[in-house]
């Protein structure tokens, strides 16, 4: 499975280490302060590849950008993930529930303020007419429709901000704390991947060398197949009330656009965006070192079980919640002029 570990020779770890210490060789007159500040990080990534106590089957670089993904993620990104986690059981679990509780109560209460500010007071001509009538009556369940909107979605920001679980620091913060480490990791092992170095005598599954593209985009591949199947994993796990939700959402966008009322939610671009992204990420990758690639595929992989095992907990956490009913609104509870 693996390929069998070369034996470096001693000068050429000296050789390498020199050449980013002292920067010596034919790139410096291409160093710069940024470059000057990553070499110390590839540098410690190397003398820890050399410290680990790997058994002598595995390839040691290889090995340590696995064990280092691993390790960074659980350190890092994983606590992040809990807290946001958390805080989405506490818009499932309070927020949603509070909304559903007080809908029919707004309802009523809105229906009463239109009737007692006078917004039904038709003129007997009109209220005679059939087509008038009829129109108007429409035309009146449309203010009440967006008074009640309007209504619910201020108890909402005052309910996500009661319970500490708005949505914007739940979804930005794991991104700005996930993103430093990825992009620096990247660029250390992108630096690392330049010759001379010690990758160049490494090879890994179907890399030939870490030092170079993937010849066989193999690892590109994965990497795509990865990336979209986090993004569609949120599908995996959905209770009866999420696919109840999910098809109300989908009638009303489909209503939406045939009155000529298209409003594209945000939130619809967002698994678009990231399929595109899924396939861009391919191209990216049969360009970049194989170390790299190593790299976002390790880090791939860690992120997918992550998102399982959330959505399973999550999913059986609802499931063992009661399977709340359609909410009804009779006829009469609505306004007619």
């Amino acid at each position: 499975m693996f390929a069998a570990k070369r034996v470096l020779p001693p000068f050429y770890h000296r050789r390498s280490r020199l050449l980013l210490r002292t920067g010596h060789g034919p790139r410096k007159s291409l160093r710069t302060v940024f470059t000057s500040a990553v070499e110390p990080l590839a540098e410690g990534f190397l003398d820890l590849a050399l410290t680990l106590p790997f058994p002598s089957s595995l390839p040691l670089y290889s090995t340590t950008i696995i064990l280092f993904t691993v390790v960074s993620r659980l350190a890092f990104t994983v606590p992040i993930s809990i807290w946001a986690q958390r805080r989405k059981c506490r818009v499932q679990e309070i927020v949603e529930p509070t909304l559903e509780a007080m809908e029919p109560k707004l309802r009523e209460e809105i229906l009463q303020n239109m009737q007692e500010d006078g917004t039904f007071n038709v003129s007997y001509e009109d209220y005679n007419n059939k087509k008038t009538r009829a129109a108007l009556s429409l035309k009146y369940k449309g203010i009440w429709t967006k008074r009640i909107r309007k209504m619910l979605a201020v108890r909402r920001k005052q309910l996500l901000r009661e319970h500490n679980c708005r949505p914007l620091g739940t979804y930005l913060l794991p991104i700005i704390t996930q993103l430093p480490l990825f992009v620096g990791s990247t660029i250390v092992l992108g630096h690392l991947s330049q010759s001379p170095t010690p990758f160049d005598l490494e090879s890994f599954l179907m890399l030939t060398s870490l030092s170079v593209a993937d010849r066989t985009d193999m690892l590109p591949i994965i990497l795509g197949c990865l990336t979209l199947a986090n993004v569609e994993s949120s599908n995996w796990f959905m209770t009866e009330a999420d696919r109840r939700k999910k098809a109300m959402a989908d009638a009303r966008f489909e209503k939406a656009v045939r009155a000529n009322e298209f409003r594209y939610e945000w939130s619809r671009l967002v698994k678009p965006a990231l399929r595109f992204a899924s396939v861009g990420r391919i191209c990216i990758a049969c360009l970049v070192p194989g170390s790299v690639v190593l790299y976002w595929v390790s880090s791939a992989t860690f992120g997918l079980l992550q998102t399982f095992v959330f959505d399973y907990f999550s999913w059986r956490r609802q499931q063992q919640r009661p399977l709340a009913a359609p909410s009804s609104h009779p006829q009469s509870s609505r306004p007619s002029a």
